[in-house]
This record gives C-alpha cells, sequence and structure tokens, in this order.
C-alpha cells in the first residue's frame, strides 16, 4: 500500500476519531503495558509540544475506560484495537482493556489576563467535566448527599454570572476546582467498584501562562497570580494523586518537572519520563526505524536523509526520536498531487507550532558568557550544561543564567542532548547539549535576525550612538560601543568566517541609517581596490571609510598594529579618492576584530588637506 497525502491525520489527537477514519497510526500499543503495570503509581510525563502526548494519552483512554452504561462491554475497545500490538497480549487485556474509569482533563487552555480571569475558564472546563458524569445523578448507588454535591458543581460551573472577582464566590469555585479530581473518582469507585486512571495533560501550562501575566503586572497586589493559581493546581493534583485510595493510576503530562510542595513532590510514589529519563522513551516520538517505514510506504526511501538532518535528531533516553506531528506535515505536503516528493524541500514547521520566547528573552539579555556558549550552538558546537530542577516555573524574563536557559530549551526541544559527545566530567545533572537539527537551527536563526535588528530598541539605540561616534570621529567611544555589542552579539553564519565582522557592522550601521540621510556602500570600487564599507552623509558633508582586519593574535599591541595596517590601506589604495572634492571632512577607520574584542584607529582628512 502507498500512501498518499490524505492518509495523515495531521490535527488530529483523537485516537478514537483516527482509528475510525482510517488514518496512518504508527503502532504504540505496545507501551501500554509498561506504562499500567510499572511499579509507579502516578508517571509524570515531560516531553516537548508535538512530540504525540495528547494522542498518546487518548489512545491510553480508550484502552482503559469502561463502558459507563454497560461495564462488561467491551466492544468499542475490540473495534479501535483489534489490530494493534497490545490485543495479541490476552492476559494484559483481559485485565485493563475497558476495565477502569477514566478521569481526564486538560489544563492547556486555563488561560487569562488574571486569576479571575484563568478562574473563569477552569469553570467552563470544569462544567464540561462534570457534565460527563451528569449520568450518576441518576444511579441508586450513590447517596443523596454525593449527588447533591455533583449537581451543586455543575450549577457552579454552568453559571456564566458568577462574580469571581467576589470573595465568597471564588474561594466556593476554587475548592471545587481543588476537589474535582479527587470528587469524581470516589463516585465511579461507588458506581463501578474499580479504582480511577487519572490522566491530567499540560499541567504546567496554566502555570507558565499565570508566571508570563504575573510579570506583566504593574500592581504588586495583582502580581500574585501565579502563586494564586499554583496552589490551586497543587491541591488539585495532590487530593487527586497523593494517598487517594480510589486510584489505580496517574499520568500527568507536561515540559517542565515542578517541584513544589504537593505539585510533583505531592505525588504518590510517582516517577518522570523526562528526555534523560529510560522509562517509556519511545512512547511518544517516532524512532528511525518507524520513520524509515513511515516512508517506505509512501515511496519515499530516498528523503531519509532529507528527514533526519531537518527533523531528527532528538536524544531520548539514548534513542534517537523524530518529532511525530512535524514528520506527518512533510510527507501530507510532498505528497500533495502538484508536489514532487522525490524533490520536496523541507520546510520549518516547529516555528509556527512552538512558542520561542524563551530564545528571545534568552539573547536580549545575555551576558558575555551566554551569548558565547549561544553563539557556540549556533555554529554546531556542544555546550556543557548543568541540568536545572525548578521549584517554581521559572522566571525566565528575570533570570541570565545560561544553565537555566539551556535547561528550559532542553525541556522544550530547542536543543538535545548529545549522544556523541565524551561524558562530562562532572557527574550529576550535567550534560552535554545542542542544537538537535536544522529546522530547530532555523527557528535560532530566524531569531537572532529579529532580536538584532531595528525591533529590538536597545540595540537601535546602540547602532544609532555607534553611527554618531563614527561621524564625530570619536574613536574612542566607537571602540567602546562595538565591544558592548559583540558581546552580546550572535551571528546567523558561521563565525570562523573573516567576513563576519564586515556583516556585523554592516548590519549595524543599515539599522541606524535608515532613520538619517546616510547612504552606505559595501565593497564598492573605489581608488586602486575594493573599500570594506564607506558612509556618506550629505546633510553634513562628512564620509566615513572603514577598512577591517581579523586577528588571530591575542595580543593587544598586534591588534593595534593591525588596525593601524588597515587605516594605512585606506590610504595606500586611494581610497578616498573622489571624497574629498565632494565632503568637507573624511573620516578614515581601521577596526582590528579579534572574537569579541576590537581596536579602532582612526585619522581626519578635510578637503583642503
Amino acid at each position: 500500500m502507498t500512501l498518499l497525502a490524505g492518509d495523515f491525520p495531521v490535527g488530529v489527537d483523537d485516537f478514537e476519531k483516527l482509528m475510525e477514519c482510517g488514518k496512518i497510526y504508527v503502532d504504540k500499543t505496545e507501551e501500554l503495558k509498561n506504562l499500567m503495570e510499572s511499579g509507579a503509581a502516578v508517571t509524570l510525563l515531560l516531553r516537548p509540544s508535538q512530540f504525540g502526548t495528547t494522542l498518546g494519552m487518548s489512545m491510553l483512554q480508550n484502552f482503559v475506560e469502561l463502558n459507563y452504561a454497560d461495564p462488561d462491554d467491551r466492544s468499542r475497545q475490540e473495534r479501535l484495537f483489534k489490530n494493534l500490538n497490545v490485543y495479541g497480549n490476552r492476559k494484559f487485556c483481559d485485565s485493563h482493556m475497558g476495565r477502569h474509569p477514566v478521569v481526564r482533563i486538560s489544563l492547556r487552555d486555563v488561560d487569562g489576563l488574571d486569576f479571575e480571569d484563568a478562574m473563569d475558564t477552569m469553570k467552563i472546563i470544569l462544567h464540561k467535566f462534570f457534565q460527563k458524569y451528569r449520568f450518576l445523578l441518576d444511579s441508586d448507588k450513590q447517596d443523596e448527599a454525593t449527588k447533591k454535591s455533583l449537581r451543586r458543581k455543575i450549577e457552579i460551573c454552568s453559571d456564566a454570572n458568577l462574580d469571581l472577582s467576589i470573595d465568597t464566590n471564588m474561594n466556593r469555585f476554587s475548592e471545587i476546582a481543588k476537589d474535582s479530581l479527587a470528587f469524581m473518582s470516589g463516585m465511579l469507585y461507588d458506581e463501578y467498584g474499580a479504582e480511577t486512571v487519572f490522566i491530567v495533560e499540560e499541567y504546567d501550562t496554566l502555570l507558565r501562562n499565570a508566571r508570563e501575566k504575573s510579570k506583566q503586572k504593574a500592581d504588586p497586589e495583582d502580581s500574585d497570580f501565579y502563586d494564586r493559581m499554583l496552589e490551586v493546581v497543587s491541591a488539585m493534583l495532590s487530593r487527586a494523586l497523593k494517598t487517594n485510595r480510589f486510584m489505580e493510576k496517574g499520568f500527568v503530562t507536561g515540559c517542565l518537572r515542578i517541584n513544589y510542595q504537593s505539585v510533583t513532590t505531592g505525588f504518590n510514589n510517582y516517577v518522570t519520563s523526562g528526555l534523560t529519563d529510560a522509562g517509556h522513551s519511545q512512547f511518544m516520538g517516532f524512532t528511525k526505524e518507524e520513520t524509515v517505514n513511515l516512508l517506505k510506504k509512501c515511496g519515499m526511501e530516498n528523503r531519509l536523509e532529507d528527514v533526519l538532518a531537518w527533523y531528527g535528531g532528538y536524544n531520548i533516553a539514548g534513542y534517537e526520536m523524530i518529532c511525530p506531528w512535524i514528520v506527518m506535515n512533510f510527507l501530507s505536503e510532498a505528497l500533495q498531487p502538484n508536489s514532487d516528493p522525490a524533490a520536496f524541500p523541507p520546510r520549518n514547521y516547529w516555528a509556527n507550532s512552538s512558542g520561542n520566547d524563551i530564545l528571545e528573552i534568552c539573547m536580549k539579555r545575555a551576558k558575555a558568557n551566554t551569548s558565547r556558549r549561544l553563539q557556540n550552538l549556533l555554529d554546531g558546537g556542544t555546550e556543557v550544561i548543568e541540568k536545572r530542577e525548578f521549584t517554581t516555573y521559572p522566571d525566565i524574563a528575570a533570570n541570565n543564567d545560561f544553565d537555566v536557559f539551556a535547561t528550559m530549551m532542553l525541556h522544550t526541544g530547542y536543543l538535545t542532548v548529545d549522544r556523541n559527545a565524551p561524558a562530562p566530567a562532572a557527574a550529576g545533572h550535567t550534560v552535554a547539549v545542542k542544537i538537535p537539527n536544522r529546522e530547530v537551527l532555523e527557528c535560532f536563526r530566524d531569531k537572532v535576525d529579529a532580536v538584532f535588528g531595528r525591533s529590538n530598541p536597545v540595540w537601535l539605540e546602540k547602532s544609532q550612538k555607534l553611527l554618531a561616534a563614527l561621524f564625530a570621529g570619536d574613536a574612542d567611544s566607537a571602540a567602546t560601543i562595538i565591544r558592548s555589542m559583540l558581546l552580546s552579539f550572535l551571528s546567523s553564519r558561521d563565525t570562523a568566517y573573516e567576513g563576519i565582522y564586515h556583516a556585523f557592522l554592516m548590519g549595524i550601521m543599515a539599522i541606524a541609517a535608515d532613520e538619517t540621510n546616510v547612504d552606505i556602500k559595501s565593497n564598492s570600487e573605489r581608488g586602486d581596490g575594493y573599500s570594506d564599507l564607506v558612509l556618506c552623509d550629505d546633510d553634513k558633508a562628512v564620509a566615513v571609510i572603514i577598512e577591517f582586519k581579523k586577528s588571530d593574535s591575542e595580543s593587544r599591541s598586534a591588534w593595534k598594529k593591525l588596525s593601524a595596517e588597515a587605516l594605512e590601506q585606506i590610504d595606500k589604495q586611494n581610497y578616498d579618492f573622489d571624497l574629498l572634492e565632494d565632503y568637507d571632512v573624511v573620516r578614515k577607520y581601521g577596526i582590528a576584530f579579534h572574537g569579541k574584542h576590537c581596536m579602532v584607529a582612526h585619522k581626519e582628512c578635510r578637503g583642503e588637506d
């Protein structure tokens, strides 16, 4: 069977819908046994976005959830799983297939401008959550007090006019939210005599949203959004997943592990399956073998090298994994009737699917050492970091520590552990990381071009000051500004390339010149050669000629000598040939670069000279 564009379930994360519409499914069902029969009561599954976590949890729910109307009926599971790997394990299927109540909730969409706003969205989510179990109100197995409590929860969550700015209303609803998961497991146990499987998705997304919104608040009294949200989600998870006698298993998904009282340390007997943890490493994402099989089914075996280079490279506990959503997008587009699968160019799907605020903040606020380490990653290098554990969702806007940024980027898919790097000398949480593939590298480069451009007000201001210093003949100030910009500058090009400094200064001048009438010429034929950079301001009747040199020496005296040689080259090559006729003042600069350092030599010539 050769797959066509319409066979790929792009955007489908509901397992039942996927199976019933006949879309392609890479069988991960064998992992169900490991999930359900592990020794851990709670499993924290940490993956970057788009790695198939939602589909995996939907598959788990569809497998274990009993038929509430007829608990002995497992025909639905028979229909969905009969052709999948797990079905061959009859002992496991008899024990768990269609045998458990399921309490599943996603916290992904809990968001708002402040705590009240976010809790309003929580109210909508919980209304839908409770409605699923409304049938229990008609049961003879439930006592009247419990049914009255459920009925009241549904009424409160459905009340669009409930004003949560009133403390009594907020307190009442907050308690409903905190108790929601545990409460339903109790009712389900009374009804079916079976323990509940809990699935809580994206538990840290609402914490990230709350953290970001809290930092935007000018009034300190309004900045407790994060703390209040943390209290709610901590209590919600703790009551359901710690010492809950109605729990069979708990599964919590997200990107980061937040060690705060009852968020994760409050879980009962939990294990973490993250990017560097051995458990369930191949459950989410495609293995190389699975990717090869997909390509064969598409008749696109010749594209394996492209797919791995652009979308592979993720090291999950020693296994090379590929982001499934991105591969599905690529194959779906490549197989469109108007496309040539053999030549369809790889595209950047990651940029539109994952927030990259962390890249921008890291680049804008980078210290010199952070800038150097980021540049090394951009150049294809590896950086050794100490993985950080977070007691709260990190305030990345206030933290300049490279290891914090790198840990966040590791968990969100912008970096991966380098499998081929030598083991770091330091033990414990130390790992070597790199950018995983060309797609993510392109995201980095695009962000570099955006950050070190006119959209960054700090960068724009420095560019304007440098331009003013050059036209004023202030070589010392020019050198100071260039050095400060070099310390934070990241290049989307190879920094070993000598012309990178030319491109760096050319870019800076272009930013500043947009606000003036300065004309810029790069590598233009002038006199007896080609000048590196010429700036002309007709209004001031001043021209600037700049010649660059790159030094391999660590010696400042060598830099000084080289800057003087650059200045001398301007005169020898007659780069000012016609400028002295048209401008009152011609300023000549020789600039020697070494790494993030520079030395500037200056000479002034006037028309009457």
